[in-house]
Protein backbone atom coordinates (compact mmCIF):
# COMPACT_ATOMS: atom_id res chain seq x y z
CA UNK A 1 0.00 0.00 0.00
CA UNK A 2 1.63 3.72 -1.02
CA UNK A 3 1.83 6.46 1.55
CA UNK A 4 -0.58 8.16 0.03
CA UNK A 5 -2.74 5.71 -0.05
CA UNK A 6 -2.12 4.98 3.86
CA UNK A 7 -2.53 8.44 4.72
CA UNK A 8 -6.46 8.60 3.04
CA UNK A 9 -7.13 5.27 4.70
CA UNK A 10 -5.63 6.54 8.22
CA UNK A 11 -7.70 10.53 7.76
CA UNK A 12 -10.83 7.92 7.32
CA UNK A 13 -10.91 5.80 10.19
CA UNK A 14 -10.06 9.11 12.38
CA UNK A 15 -13.12 10.76 11.42
CA UNK A 16 -15.32 7.68 11.46
CA UNK A 17 -14.20 7.55 15.07
CA UNK A 18 -14.50 11.20 15.73
CA UNK A 19 -18.15 10.58 14.49
CA UNK A 20 -18.83 7.86 16.83
CA UNK A 21 -17.37 9.84 19.90
CA UNK A 22 -19.30 12.44 18.40
CA UNK A 23 -22.80 10.55 18.87
CA UNK A 24 -21.85 8.83 21.78
CA UNK A 25 -21.09 11.81 23.85
CA UNK A 26 -24.46 13.50 22.22
CA UNK A 27 -26.17 10.58 23.88
CA UNK A 28 -24.60 10.73 27.43
CA UNK A 29 -25.65 14.17 27.14
CA UNK A 30 -29.19 13.51 26.91
CA UNK A 31 -29.15 11.22 29.14
CA UNK A 32 -26.78 13.09 31.93
CA UNK A 33 -28.52 13.55 35.41
CA UNK A 34 -27.92 14.82 38.42
CA UNK A 35 -27.86 12.88 42.07
CA UNK A 36 -31.79 13.71 43.42
CA UNK A 37 -32.35 13.12 47.01
CA UNK A 38 -34.16 9.69 48.04
CA UNK A 39 -37.58 11.10 48.26
CA UNK A 40 -37.88 12.46 44.76
CA UNK A 41 -36.36 9.47 43.43
CA UNK A 42 -38.64 6.92 44.97
CA UNK A 43 -41.87 8.95 43.94
CA UNK A 44 -40.54 9.07 40.43
CA UNK A 45 -40.25 5.03 40.96
CA UNK A 46 -44.03 4.92 42.06
CA UNK A 47 -45.05 6.67 39.08
CA UNK A 48 -42.98 4.33 36.81
CA UNK A 49 -44.16 1.80 37.86
CA UNK A 50 -47.76 2.44 37.11
CA UNK A 51 -47.13 4.25 33.99
CA UNK A 52 -47.27 2.63 29.97
CA UNK A 53 -45.00 5.27 29.10
CA UNK A 54 -41.44 7.55 29.79
CA UNK A 55 -39.26 9.43 27.21
CA UNK A 56 -37.63 12.50 26.37
CA UNK A 57 -39.56 14.05 23.89
CA UNK A 58 -38.67 17.58 21.76
CA UNK A 59 -41.34 19.73 21.18
CA UNK A 60 -42.46 20.00 17.40
CA UNK A 61 -45.58 22.19 17.37
CA UNK A 62 -48.40 23.39 19.11
CA UNK A 63 -51.79 23.78 17.55
CA UNK A 64 -54.50 25.88 18.99
CA UNK A 65 -57.87 25.18 18.99
CA UNK A 66 -61.06 26.30 20.23
CA UNK A 67 -64.12 23.92 20.41
CA UNK A 68 -66.31 26.68 23.49
CA UNK A 69 -68.58 27.74 21.05
CA UNK A 70 -70.38 23.66 21.23
CA UNK A 71 -68.81 21.39 23.75
CA UNK A 72 -65.73 21.51 24.38
CA UNK A 73 -62.81 23.59 25.91
CA UNK A 74 -60.17 26.25 24.06
CA UNK A 75 -56.51 24.21 24.69
CA UNK A 76 -53.55 23.61 22.75
CA UNK A 77 -52.08 20.34 21.50
CA UNK A 78 -48.58 19.93 22.31
CA UNK A 79 -47.05 17.51 19.57
CA UNK A 80 -44.28 15.53 21.14
CA UNK A 81 -41.49 14.12 19.54
CA UNK A 82 -39.39 11.22 21.42
CA UNK A 83 -35.61 11.28 20.99
CA UNK A 84 -35.61 8.25 23.66
CA UNK A 85 -38.40 6.19 24.47
CA UNK A 86 -39.90 3.38 26.57
CA UNK A 87 -43.93 2.17 26.11
CA UNK A 88 -46.50 3.94 24.78
CA UNK A 89 -46.20 7.78 24.14
CA UNK A 90 -48.96 10.07 22.72
CA UNK A 91 -48.76 12.45 19.67
CA UNK A 92 -49.55 15.18 21.59
CA UNK A 93 -50.29 16.68 24.96
CA UNK A 94 -53.33 18.28 25.54
CA UNK A 95 -53.06 21.35 27.77
CA UNK A 96 -56.59 23.74 28.63
CA UNK A 97 -56.42 27.23 28.07
CA UNK A 98 -60.05 28.11 29.52
CA UNK A 99 -62.68 25.69 29.90
CA UNK A 100 -66.06 25.55 28.34
CA UNK A 101 -68.88 23.87 27.03
CA UNK A 102 -72.45 23.26 27.85
CA UNK A 103 -71.57 22.25 31.44
CA UNK A 104 -73.22 24.10 34.84
CA UNK A 105 -71.24 27.35 35.29
CA UNK A 106 -70.37 26.03 38.80
CA UNK A 107 -68.42 22.85 37.37
CA UNK A 108 -66.68 25.15 34.74
CA UNK A 109 -65.42 27.10 38.19
CA UNK A 110 -64.36 24.35 40.30
CA UNK A 111 -62.04 23.00 37.08
CA UNK A 112 -60.65 26.62 36.44
CA UNK A 113 -59.05 26.07 40.35
CA UNK A 114 -57.46 23.82 39.18
CA UNK A 115 -56.46 24.55 35.79
CA UNK A 116 -54.90 27.70 37.05
CA UNK A 117 -52.44 25.86 39.69
CA UNK A 118 -51.54 23.65 36.79
CA UNK A 119 -47.36 23.05 36.59
CA UNK A 120 -48.45 22.86 32.63
CA UNK A 121 -49.56 25.85 31.20
CA UNK A 122 -49.70 27.33 27.49
CA UNK A 123 -46.46 28.40 26.87
CA UNK A 124 -44.29 26.46 29.68
CA UNK A 125 -43.57 23.83 27.40
CA UNK A 126 -41.10 25.72 24.89
CA UNK A 127 -41.07 25.41 20.54
CA UNK A 128 -37.67 23.14 19.83
CA UNK A 129 -37.14 22.29 23.93
CA UNK A 130 -36.52 19.03 25.21
CA UNK A 131 -38.07 17.73 28.09
CA UNK A 132 -38.38 14.05 29.94
CA UNK A 133 -42.33 12.64 30.72
CA UNK A 134 -44.25 10.03 32.44
CA UNK A 135 -47.47 8.90 31.04
CA UNK A 136 -49.66 7.48 32.95
CA UNK A 137 -53.68 7.22 33.58
CA UNK A 138 -52.27 7.89 37.35
CA UNK A 139 -51.62 11.46 36.80
CA UNK A 140 -53.27 14.09 39.11
CA UNK A 141 -55.39 16.10 37.38
CA UNK A 142 -55.39 19.38 39.92
CA UNK A 143 -51.24 19.55 38.65
CA UNK A 144 -50.87 18.13 35.34
CA UNK A 145 -52.70 18.10 31.83
CA UNK A 146 -54.01 14.53 31.26
CA UNK A 147 -51.95 11.71 31.01
CA UNK A 148 -48.46 13.58 31.95
CA UNK A 149 -47.71 12.18 35.78
CA UNK A 150 -44.40 13.63 35.61
CA UNK A 151 -42.14 16.00 33.93
CA UNK A 152 -38.66 17.86 34.07
CA UNK A 153 -36.84 20.31 31.46
CA UNK A 154 -34.04 18.82 30.25
CA UNK A 155 -32.20 21.81 30.58
CA UNK A 156 -32.61 22.07 34.03
CA UNK A 157 -30.57 18.65 34.51
CA UNK A 158 -33.17 17.54 37.26
CA UNK A 159 -34.91 14.49 36.28
CA UNK A 160 -34.36 11.31 38.58
CA UNK A 161 -31.98 8.62 37.50
CA UNK A 162 -34.78 6.03 37.66
CA UNK A 163 -36.82 7.75 34.39
CA UNK A 164 -33.37 7.60 32.63
CA UNK A 165 -32.87 3.93 33.17
CA UNK A 166 -36.47 2.97 33.02
CA UNK A 167 -35.85 4.16 29.40
CA UNK A 168 -31.91 2.97 29.19
CA UNK A 169 -33.16 -0.49 29.86
CA UNK A 170 -36.78 -0.54 28.01
CA UNK A 171 -38.42 -0.84 31.29
CA UNK A 172 -41.86 -0.33 29.80
CA UNK A 173 -41.29 -2.46 26.73
CA UNK A 174 -44.36 -4.63 27.20
CA UNK A 175 -47.49 -3.09 26.73
CA UNK A 176 -49.43 -2.54 30.01
CA UNK A 177 -52.52 -1.43 31.43
CA UNK A 178 -52.62 -0.27 35.37
CA UNK A 179 -55.99 -0.20 37.52
CA UNK A 180 -56.15 2.61 40.27
CA UNK A 181 -59.38 0.35 42.27
CA UNK A 182 -56.95 -2.72 43.24
CA UNK A 183 -53.85 -1.00 42.32
CA UNK A 184 -53.09 -3.70 39.80
CA UNK A 185 -50.66 -3.86 36.55
CA UNK A 186 -51.63 -6.18 34.10
CA UNK A 187 -48.90 -6.59 31.45
CA UNK A 188 -49.17 -8.76 28.09
CA UNK A 189 -46.93 -10.55 25.70
CA UNK A 190 -48.83 -11.62 22.13
CA UNK A 191 -47.85 -13.41 18.99
CA UNK A 192 -50.74 -14.34 16.47
CA UNK A 193 -51.03 -17.94 18.13
CA UNK A 194 -51.00 -17.79 21.80
CA UNK A 195 -50.47 -14.58 23.90
CA UNK A 196 -49.88 -14.34 27.72
CA UNK A 197 -51.07 -11.58 30.67
CA UNK A 198 -49.83 -11.48 34.00
CA UNK A 199 -52.15 -9.08 36.57
CA UNK A 200 -49.86 -8.24 39.84
CA UNK A 201 -50.22 -5.94 42.37
CA UNK A 202 -48.17 -2.81 41.82
CA UNK A 203 -47.84 -2.88 45.98
CA UNK A 204 -47.33 -6.65 46.82
CA UNK A 205 -46.51 -5.80 50.59
CA UNK A 206 -50.09 -3.84 50.86
CA UNK A 207 -52.01 -5.50 48.73
CA UNK A 208 -53.49 -9.30 49.17
CA UNK A 209 -54.32 -10.28 45.65
CA UNK A 210 -52.59 -13.01 44.16
CA UNK A 211 -50.69 -12.28 41.20
CA UNK A 212 -52.69 -14.11 38.16
CA UNK A 213 -51.01 -15.31 34.67
CA UNK A 214 -53.96 -15.99 31.79
CA UNK A 215 -52.95 -17.65 28.37
CA UNK A 216 -54.95 -17.08 25.52
CA UNK A 217 -55.28 -18.17 21.79
CA UNK A 218 -55.07 -15.28 19.67
CA UNK A 219 -53.27 -11.78 20.12
CA UNK A 220 -54.36 -9.88 22.68
CA UNK A 221 -55.40 -5.63 21.58
CA UNK A 222 -56.42 -4.25 24.80
CA UNK A 223 -57.32 -5.23 28.50
CA UNK A 224 -59.45 -3.28 30.71
CA UNK A 225 -60.64 -4.07 34.06
CA UNK A 226 -64.20 -3.88 35.37
CA UNK A 227 -65.92 -3.69 38.95
CA UNK A 228 -69.22 -3.44 37.96
CA UNK A 229 -71.83 -4.85 35.53
CA UNK A 230 -70.45 -3.92 32.19
CA UNK A 231 -72.00 -6.53 29.33
CA UNK A 232 -75.56 -6.78 27.85
CA UNK A 233 -74.65 -10.65 27.82
CA UNK A 234 -72.78 -11.12 31.29
CA UNK A 235 -75.21 -12.16 34.05
CA UNK A 236 -73.78 -11.66 37.19
CA UNK A 237 -76.45 -12.95 39.77
CA UNK A 238 -75.82 -11.96 43.68
CA UNK A 239 -71.73 -11.44 42.44
CA UNK A 240 -72.17 -7.71 41.94
CA UNK A 241 -68.43 -7.26 43.39
CA UNK A 242 -66.85 -9.37 41.68
CA UNK A 243 -63.56 -8.03 39.91
CA UNK A 244 -62.80 -9.03 36.49
CA UNK A 245 -60.26 -8.69 33.94
CA UNK A 246 -61.08 -8.19 30.28
CA UNK A 247 -58.94 -9.30 27.31
CA UNK A 248 -59.64 -8.21 23.53
CA UNK A 249 -58.20 -10.89 21.27
CA UNK A 250 -58.01 -11.70 17.73
CA UNK A 251 -57.47 -15.00 16.66
CA UNK A 252 -58.72 -17.99 14.50
CA UNK A 253 -60.94 -20.53 14.98
CA UNK A 254 -60.33 -24.27 13.48
CA UNK A 255 -63.01 -26.60 11.97
CA UNK A 256 -64.86 -28.23 14.26
CA UNK A 257 -64.42 -25.92 17.15
CA UNK A 258 -66.28 -25.43 20.25
CA UNK A 259 -68.60 -22.61 18.59
CA UNK A 260 -69.86 -24.80 15.57
CA UNK A 261 -68.38 -21.44 13.69
CA UNK A 262 -67.08 -21.52 10.41
CA UNK A 263 -63.10 -21.80 10.33
CA UNK A 264 -62.01 -17.80 10.10
CA UNK A 265 -60.28 -15.42 12.42
CA UNK A 266 -62.63 -13.52 14.97
CA UNK A 267 -62.81 -10.86 17.88
CA UNK A 268 -62.28 -13.69 20.56
CA UNK A 269 -62.88 -11.72 24.17
CA UNK A 270 -62.64 -12.52 27.27
CA UNK A 271 -63.45 -11.77 31.40
CA UNK A 272 -61.67 -13.45 34.11
CA UNK A 273 -62.21 -13.99 37.87
CA UNK A 274 -59.19 -11.54 39.46
CA UNK A 275 -59.66 -13.35 42.65
CA UNK A 276 -58.93 -16.79 41.15
CA UNK A 277 -58.12 -16.21 37.29
CA UNK A 278 -60.50 -18.06 36.53
CA UNK A 279 -62.12 -17.59 32.72
CA UNK A 280 -65.91 -16.48 33.79
CA UNK A 281 -66.99 -15.52 30.02
CA UNK A 282 -66.18 -16.12 26.44
CA UNK A 283 -67.85 -13.68 23.36
CA UNK A 284 -66.61 -14.31 19.66
CA UNK A 285 -67.47 -11.88 17.60
CA UNK A 286 -66.75 -11.13 13.88
CA UNK A 287 -63.52 -9.98 12.60
CA UNK A 288 -64.58 -6.25 11.93
CA UNK A 289 -65.51 -2.64 13.02
CA UNK A 290 -69.08 -2.87 14.05
CA UNK A 291 -69.35 -5.43 16.98
CA UNK A 292 -71.40 -8.87 15.36
CA UNK A 293 -71.75 -11.17 17.64
CA UNK A 294 -71.37 -14.85 16.80
CA UNK A 295 -71.24 -16.68 19.98
CA UNK A 296 -70.84 -16.01 24.03
CA UNK A 297 -70.34 -18.84 26.78
CA UNK A 298 -70.65 -17.52 30.71
CA UNK A 299 -69.56 -20.44 33.33
CA UNK A 300 -69.66 -20.38 37.09
CA UNK A 301 -67.58 -19.06 38.86
CA UNK A 302 -67.16 -21.06 42.03
CA UNK A 303 -66.54 -24.11 39.81
CA UNK A 304 -66.29 -23.48 36.33
CA UNK A 305 -68.85 -24.94 34.78
CA UNK A 306 -71.01 -23.79 31.60
CA UNK A 307 -74.28 -21.93 33.17
CA UNK A 308 -75.39 -19.90 29.96
CA UNK A 309 -74.79 -20.26 26.26
CA UNK A 310 -75.70 -17.64 23.58
CA UNK A 311 -75.57 -18.31 19.30
CA UNK A 312 -75.98 -15.49 17.44
CA UNK A 313 -77.00 -16.68 13.33
CA UNK A 314 -77.84 -14.40 10.10
CA UNK A 315 -80.95 -16.44 8.66
CA UNK A 316 -82.84 -15.80 5.14
CA UNK A 317 -85.68 -17.66 6.38
CA UNK A 318 -88.30 -17.20 9.13
CA UNK A 319 -87.89 -13.96 9.47
CA UNK A 320 -91.90 -12.52 9.35
CA UNK A 321 -92.54 -15.68 11.16
CA UNK A 322 -90.96 -14.53 14.22
CA UNK A 323 -92.46 -10.32 13.97
CA UNK A 324 -89.65 -9.13 11.58
CA UNK A 325 -90.76 -7.29 8.57
CA UNK A 326 -88.85 -8.89 6.47
CA UNK A 327 -87.67 -13.32 5.97
CA UNK A 328 -83.93 -11.71 6.49
CA UNK A 329 -83.56 -12.01 9.98
CA UNK A 330 -80.86 -12.06 13.32
CA UNK A 331 -81.70 -14.65 15.49
CA UNK A 332 -80.34 -14.68 19.19
CA UNK A 333 -80.43 -18.51 21.11
CA UNK A 334 -80.23 -18.33 24.58
CA UNK A 335 -79.75 -21.62 26.57
CA UNK A 336 -79.42 -21.65 30.63
CA UNK A 337 -78.55 -24.77 32.60
CA UNK A 338 -80.18 -24.71 35.46
CA UNK A 339 -78.79 -26.50 38.67
CA UNK A 340 -80.94 -29.59 38.49
CA UNK A 341 -79.87 -30.26 34.64
CA UNK A 342 -82.59 -28.39 33.13
CA UNK A 343 -81.88 -26.44 30.02
CA UNK A 344 -84.36 -23.07 29.74
CA UNK A 345 -84.07 -22.38 25.70
CA UNK A 346 -85.26 -18.42 24.57
CA UNK A 347 -85.11 -16.52 21.21
CA UNK A 348 -84.93 -13.14 20.19
CA UNK A 349 -84.84 -11.30 17.19
CA UNK A 350 -82.74 -8.20 16.30
CA UNK A 351 -84.44 -4.82 15.65
CA UNK A 352 -82.09 -3.70 13.05
CA UNK A 353 -79.76 -6.41 12.21
CA UNK A 354 -81.20 -8.76 8.95
CA UNK A 355 -78.18 -8.80 6.53
CA UNK A 356 -75.18 -8.66 9.07
CA UNK A 357 -73.80 -5.31 7.66
CA UNK A 358 -76.20 -2.75 9.49
CA UNK A 359 -74.38 -0.35 11.18
CA UNK A 360 -75.32 -1.50 14.34
CA UNK A 361 -73.96 -3.36 17.32
CA UNK A 362 -75.56 -6.86 17.87
CA UNK A 363 -75.19 -6.21 21.84
CA UNK A 364 -78.87 -4.10 22.02
CA UNK A 365 -82.32 -3.70 20.72
CA UNK A 366 -82.71 -7.13 20.72
CA UNK A 367 -87.08 -8.15 20.99
CA UNK A 368 -88.19 -11.62 22.07
CA UNK A 369 -90.02 -13.83 19.16
CA UNK A 370 -93.05 -14.25 18.74
CA UNK A 371 -95.17 -17.28 20.56
CA UNK A 372 -96.31 -18.14 17.37
CA UNK A 373 -92.96 -18.69 15.93
CA UNK A 374 -91.33 -22.47 16.51
CA UNK A 375 -87.62 -22.66 15.06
Amino acid sequence: MNARLLKILSLFIAAVGMLGCDQIQQKSTYLRTTTQPHSVEKHAASLLSRADGVCLAKITRVVEKNEMPSDGDHFQEIWIEPVLQSGNIPDWILVVIQHGGNMPLESIQELEKFRVHQQIQPGTLQLNKLYWFIFSDAYDSSKLPYRVAGWWAHEDRNVPEVVVSAIQTNQLRLPRKWNSTLDLLATWQSSPKTSTLNVKPVEPSTNEINPIEISTPGSISNVSFFHHHFSYELTLENEEELDLVYVETRGHLLAGNEFDLPKARYRINYAFDLSTGRKIAQWVASDQKVWLLKAFRQYNSANGTLARTMKFELLKEGGLSAGSDSEHWYRKTITTYGSNGRLITEHFRHQYIKHGDENAFSSTHWLPVSDAYHP
